[in-house]
């Protein structure tokens, strides 16, 4: 293409490329000085005019980004994060993720700033002070050092990271409690658009909406009942369910007792008392997700441009759609039979052919089974708990 001036229609912004503006300012070089003048990529005007052409580009480019950051669907970053102001939600942050650990040593000794370490090399931050009582065994809460959706299956966080004198041994006899990573902007867009028809939407749309909205929460699943009877998943006559993972209880209750109706019943097992400002006092039920782990075994055939990166890159793919599935949503063999696949690279020239993959509930008794959810599970799967297998032996 050739130079143009920057415009903006119907379609919205256009700007010339690099090679445009940089072939323009050579022609308009030759314009002024003659078109004998040398001017090939190894001479020094060439490399000034290169110069020259980048940061006209790149003014261009911050042009671009600040024209499409005038609307949610196009935004980025800070951008987006000063439209969603507007509507009075905010990005979601990381948060920590915690862990129970039984820390055994010496009477007395005390620990200061501990930390631990997982089989995937992830630390895990004791309490500033922790001091190993007569019987020598203690449990504390420990933070993940670093913020995000970090799992630690039982028995994984064994090693001292900072040894000390009169600590003998760390482990953790159940699985962390994954905090979240920073929302991203695809997820933000999304909270963006459901926020905006909140007030004006039905009022079921709505509270899900809100619920979506409070800090630290990451998935929401809802239901309603308007029948006089009990549903088939067994939820009460005129009642809503709600089930939510992260945020704090009495925040998610708080929301749920704003946006209900009068006299309608709420359903779950994780209950919160509410006083209204008239001193009355309201029972807040909701769930909390329960997670089913699963374990996935996928059989291979290894073609000529194996490699032993792709098991890899397989297990990852596999863990990252099971982990982002929705809460009540199923894992379906013939959606994770598309996933494996799509690590191969080009289908014309593959480096493998997923013979099969199987499920289970533990690690063992693999079977050619769908995941069945229920309506308060989510789905979870750590890459230990997926092996890839070779068709072949």
């Amino acid at each position: 293409m050739a130079y143009f001036t920057p415009y903006i229609d119907s379609a919205g912004i256009h700007i010339p490329t690099y090679e445009d503006i940089r072939d323009e300012l050579i022609t308009q070089m030759k314009t002024i000085f003659g078109t004998d003048i040398y001017i090939d990529e190894d001479s020094q005007d060439y490399q000034q005019i290169s110069i020259f052409a980048k940061k006209i580009y790149d003014t261009n480019s911050l042009a671009v980004l600040t024209y499409n950051n005038r609307t949610p669907i196009n935004a980025v970053g800070v951008g987006l994060d000063n439209l969603c102001a507007l509507v009075g939600i905010t990005r979601k942050p990381a948060t920590y993720s915690t862990v129970q650990l039984t820390i055994t040593g010496s009477s007395g000794t005390l620990i200061e700033a501990g930390q631990a370490r997982d089989e995937n090399n992830n630390l895990w931050d004791l309490p500033a002070n922790v001091t190993i009582p007569e019987n020598g065994t203690i449990t504390v809460e420990a933070t993940s050092h670093e913020k995000g959706y970090i799992t630690a299956l039982p028995n994984t966080i064994t090693t001292i990271a900072t040894p000390l004198y009169g600590w003998t041994s760390v482990t953790n006899n159940y699985a962390s409690n994954p905090g979240a990573d920073e929302e991203t902007d695809a997820e933000l867009r999304g909270r963006y658009s459901r926020s905006t028809y909140s007030p004006s939407s039905t009022v079921f749309e709505g509270m899900i909406a809100a619920v979506e909205g409070v800090d630290g929460v990451t998935r929401v699943k809802a239901y309603e009942n308007d029948a006089n009877t009990t549903s088939s998943e067994g939820f009460p006559p005129h009642s809503l369910t709600f089930v939510v993972e992260g945020g704090e209880d009495e925040d998610v209750a708080t929301e749920i007792y704003y946006k209900k109706t009068p006299g309608v019943y709420t359903n779950g097992t994780t209950t919160v008392e509410l006083t209204s400002t008239l001193g009355n006092i309201t029972n807040i039920r909701f769930y909390r997700p329960t997670y089913k782990q699963i374990y996935l075994q996928v059989t291979i055939k290894k073609l000529s441009t194996y490699n032993d990166d792709y098991e890899a890159q397989i297990k990852q793919a596999l863990a990252d759609y099971v982990n982002g599935l929705q809460i009540a949503e199923s894992v379906y063999r013939s959606i994770l039979f598309s996933v494996a696949v799509s690590q191969m690279g080009s289908i014309n020239s593959p480096s493998y052919s997923v013979v099969n993959i199987q499920t289970s509930l533990s690690s063992s008794g693999f079977a050619d089974n769908d995941i069945d959810v229920a309506f308060n599970e989510a789905a979870i799967v750590d890459v230990d708990n997926i092996t890839v297998v070779d068709a072949d032996g």
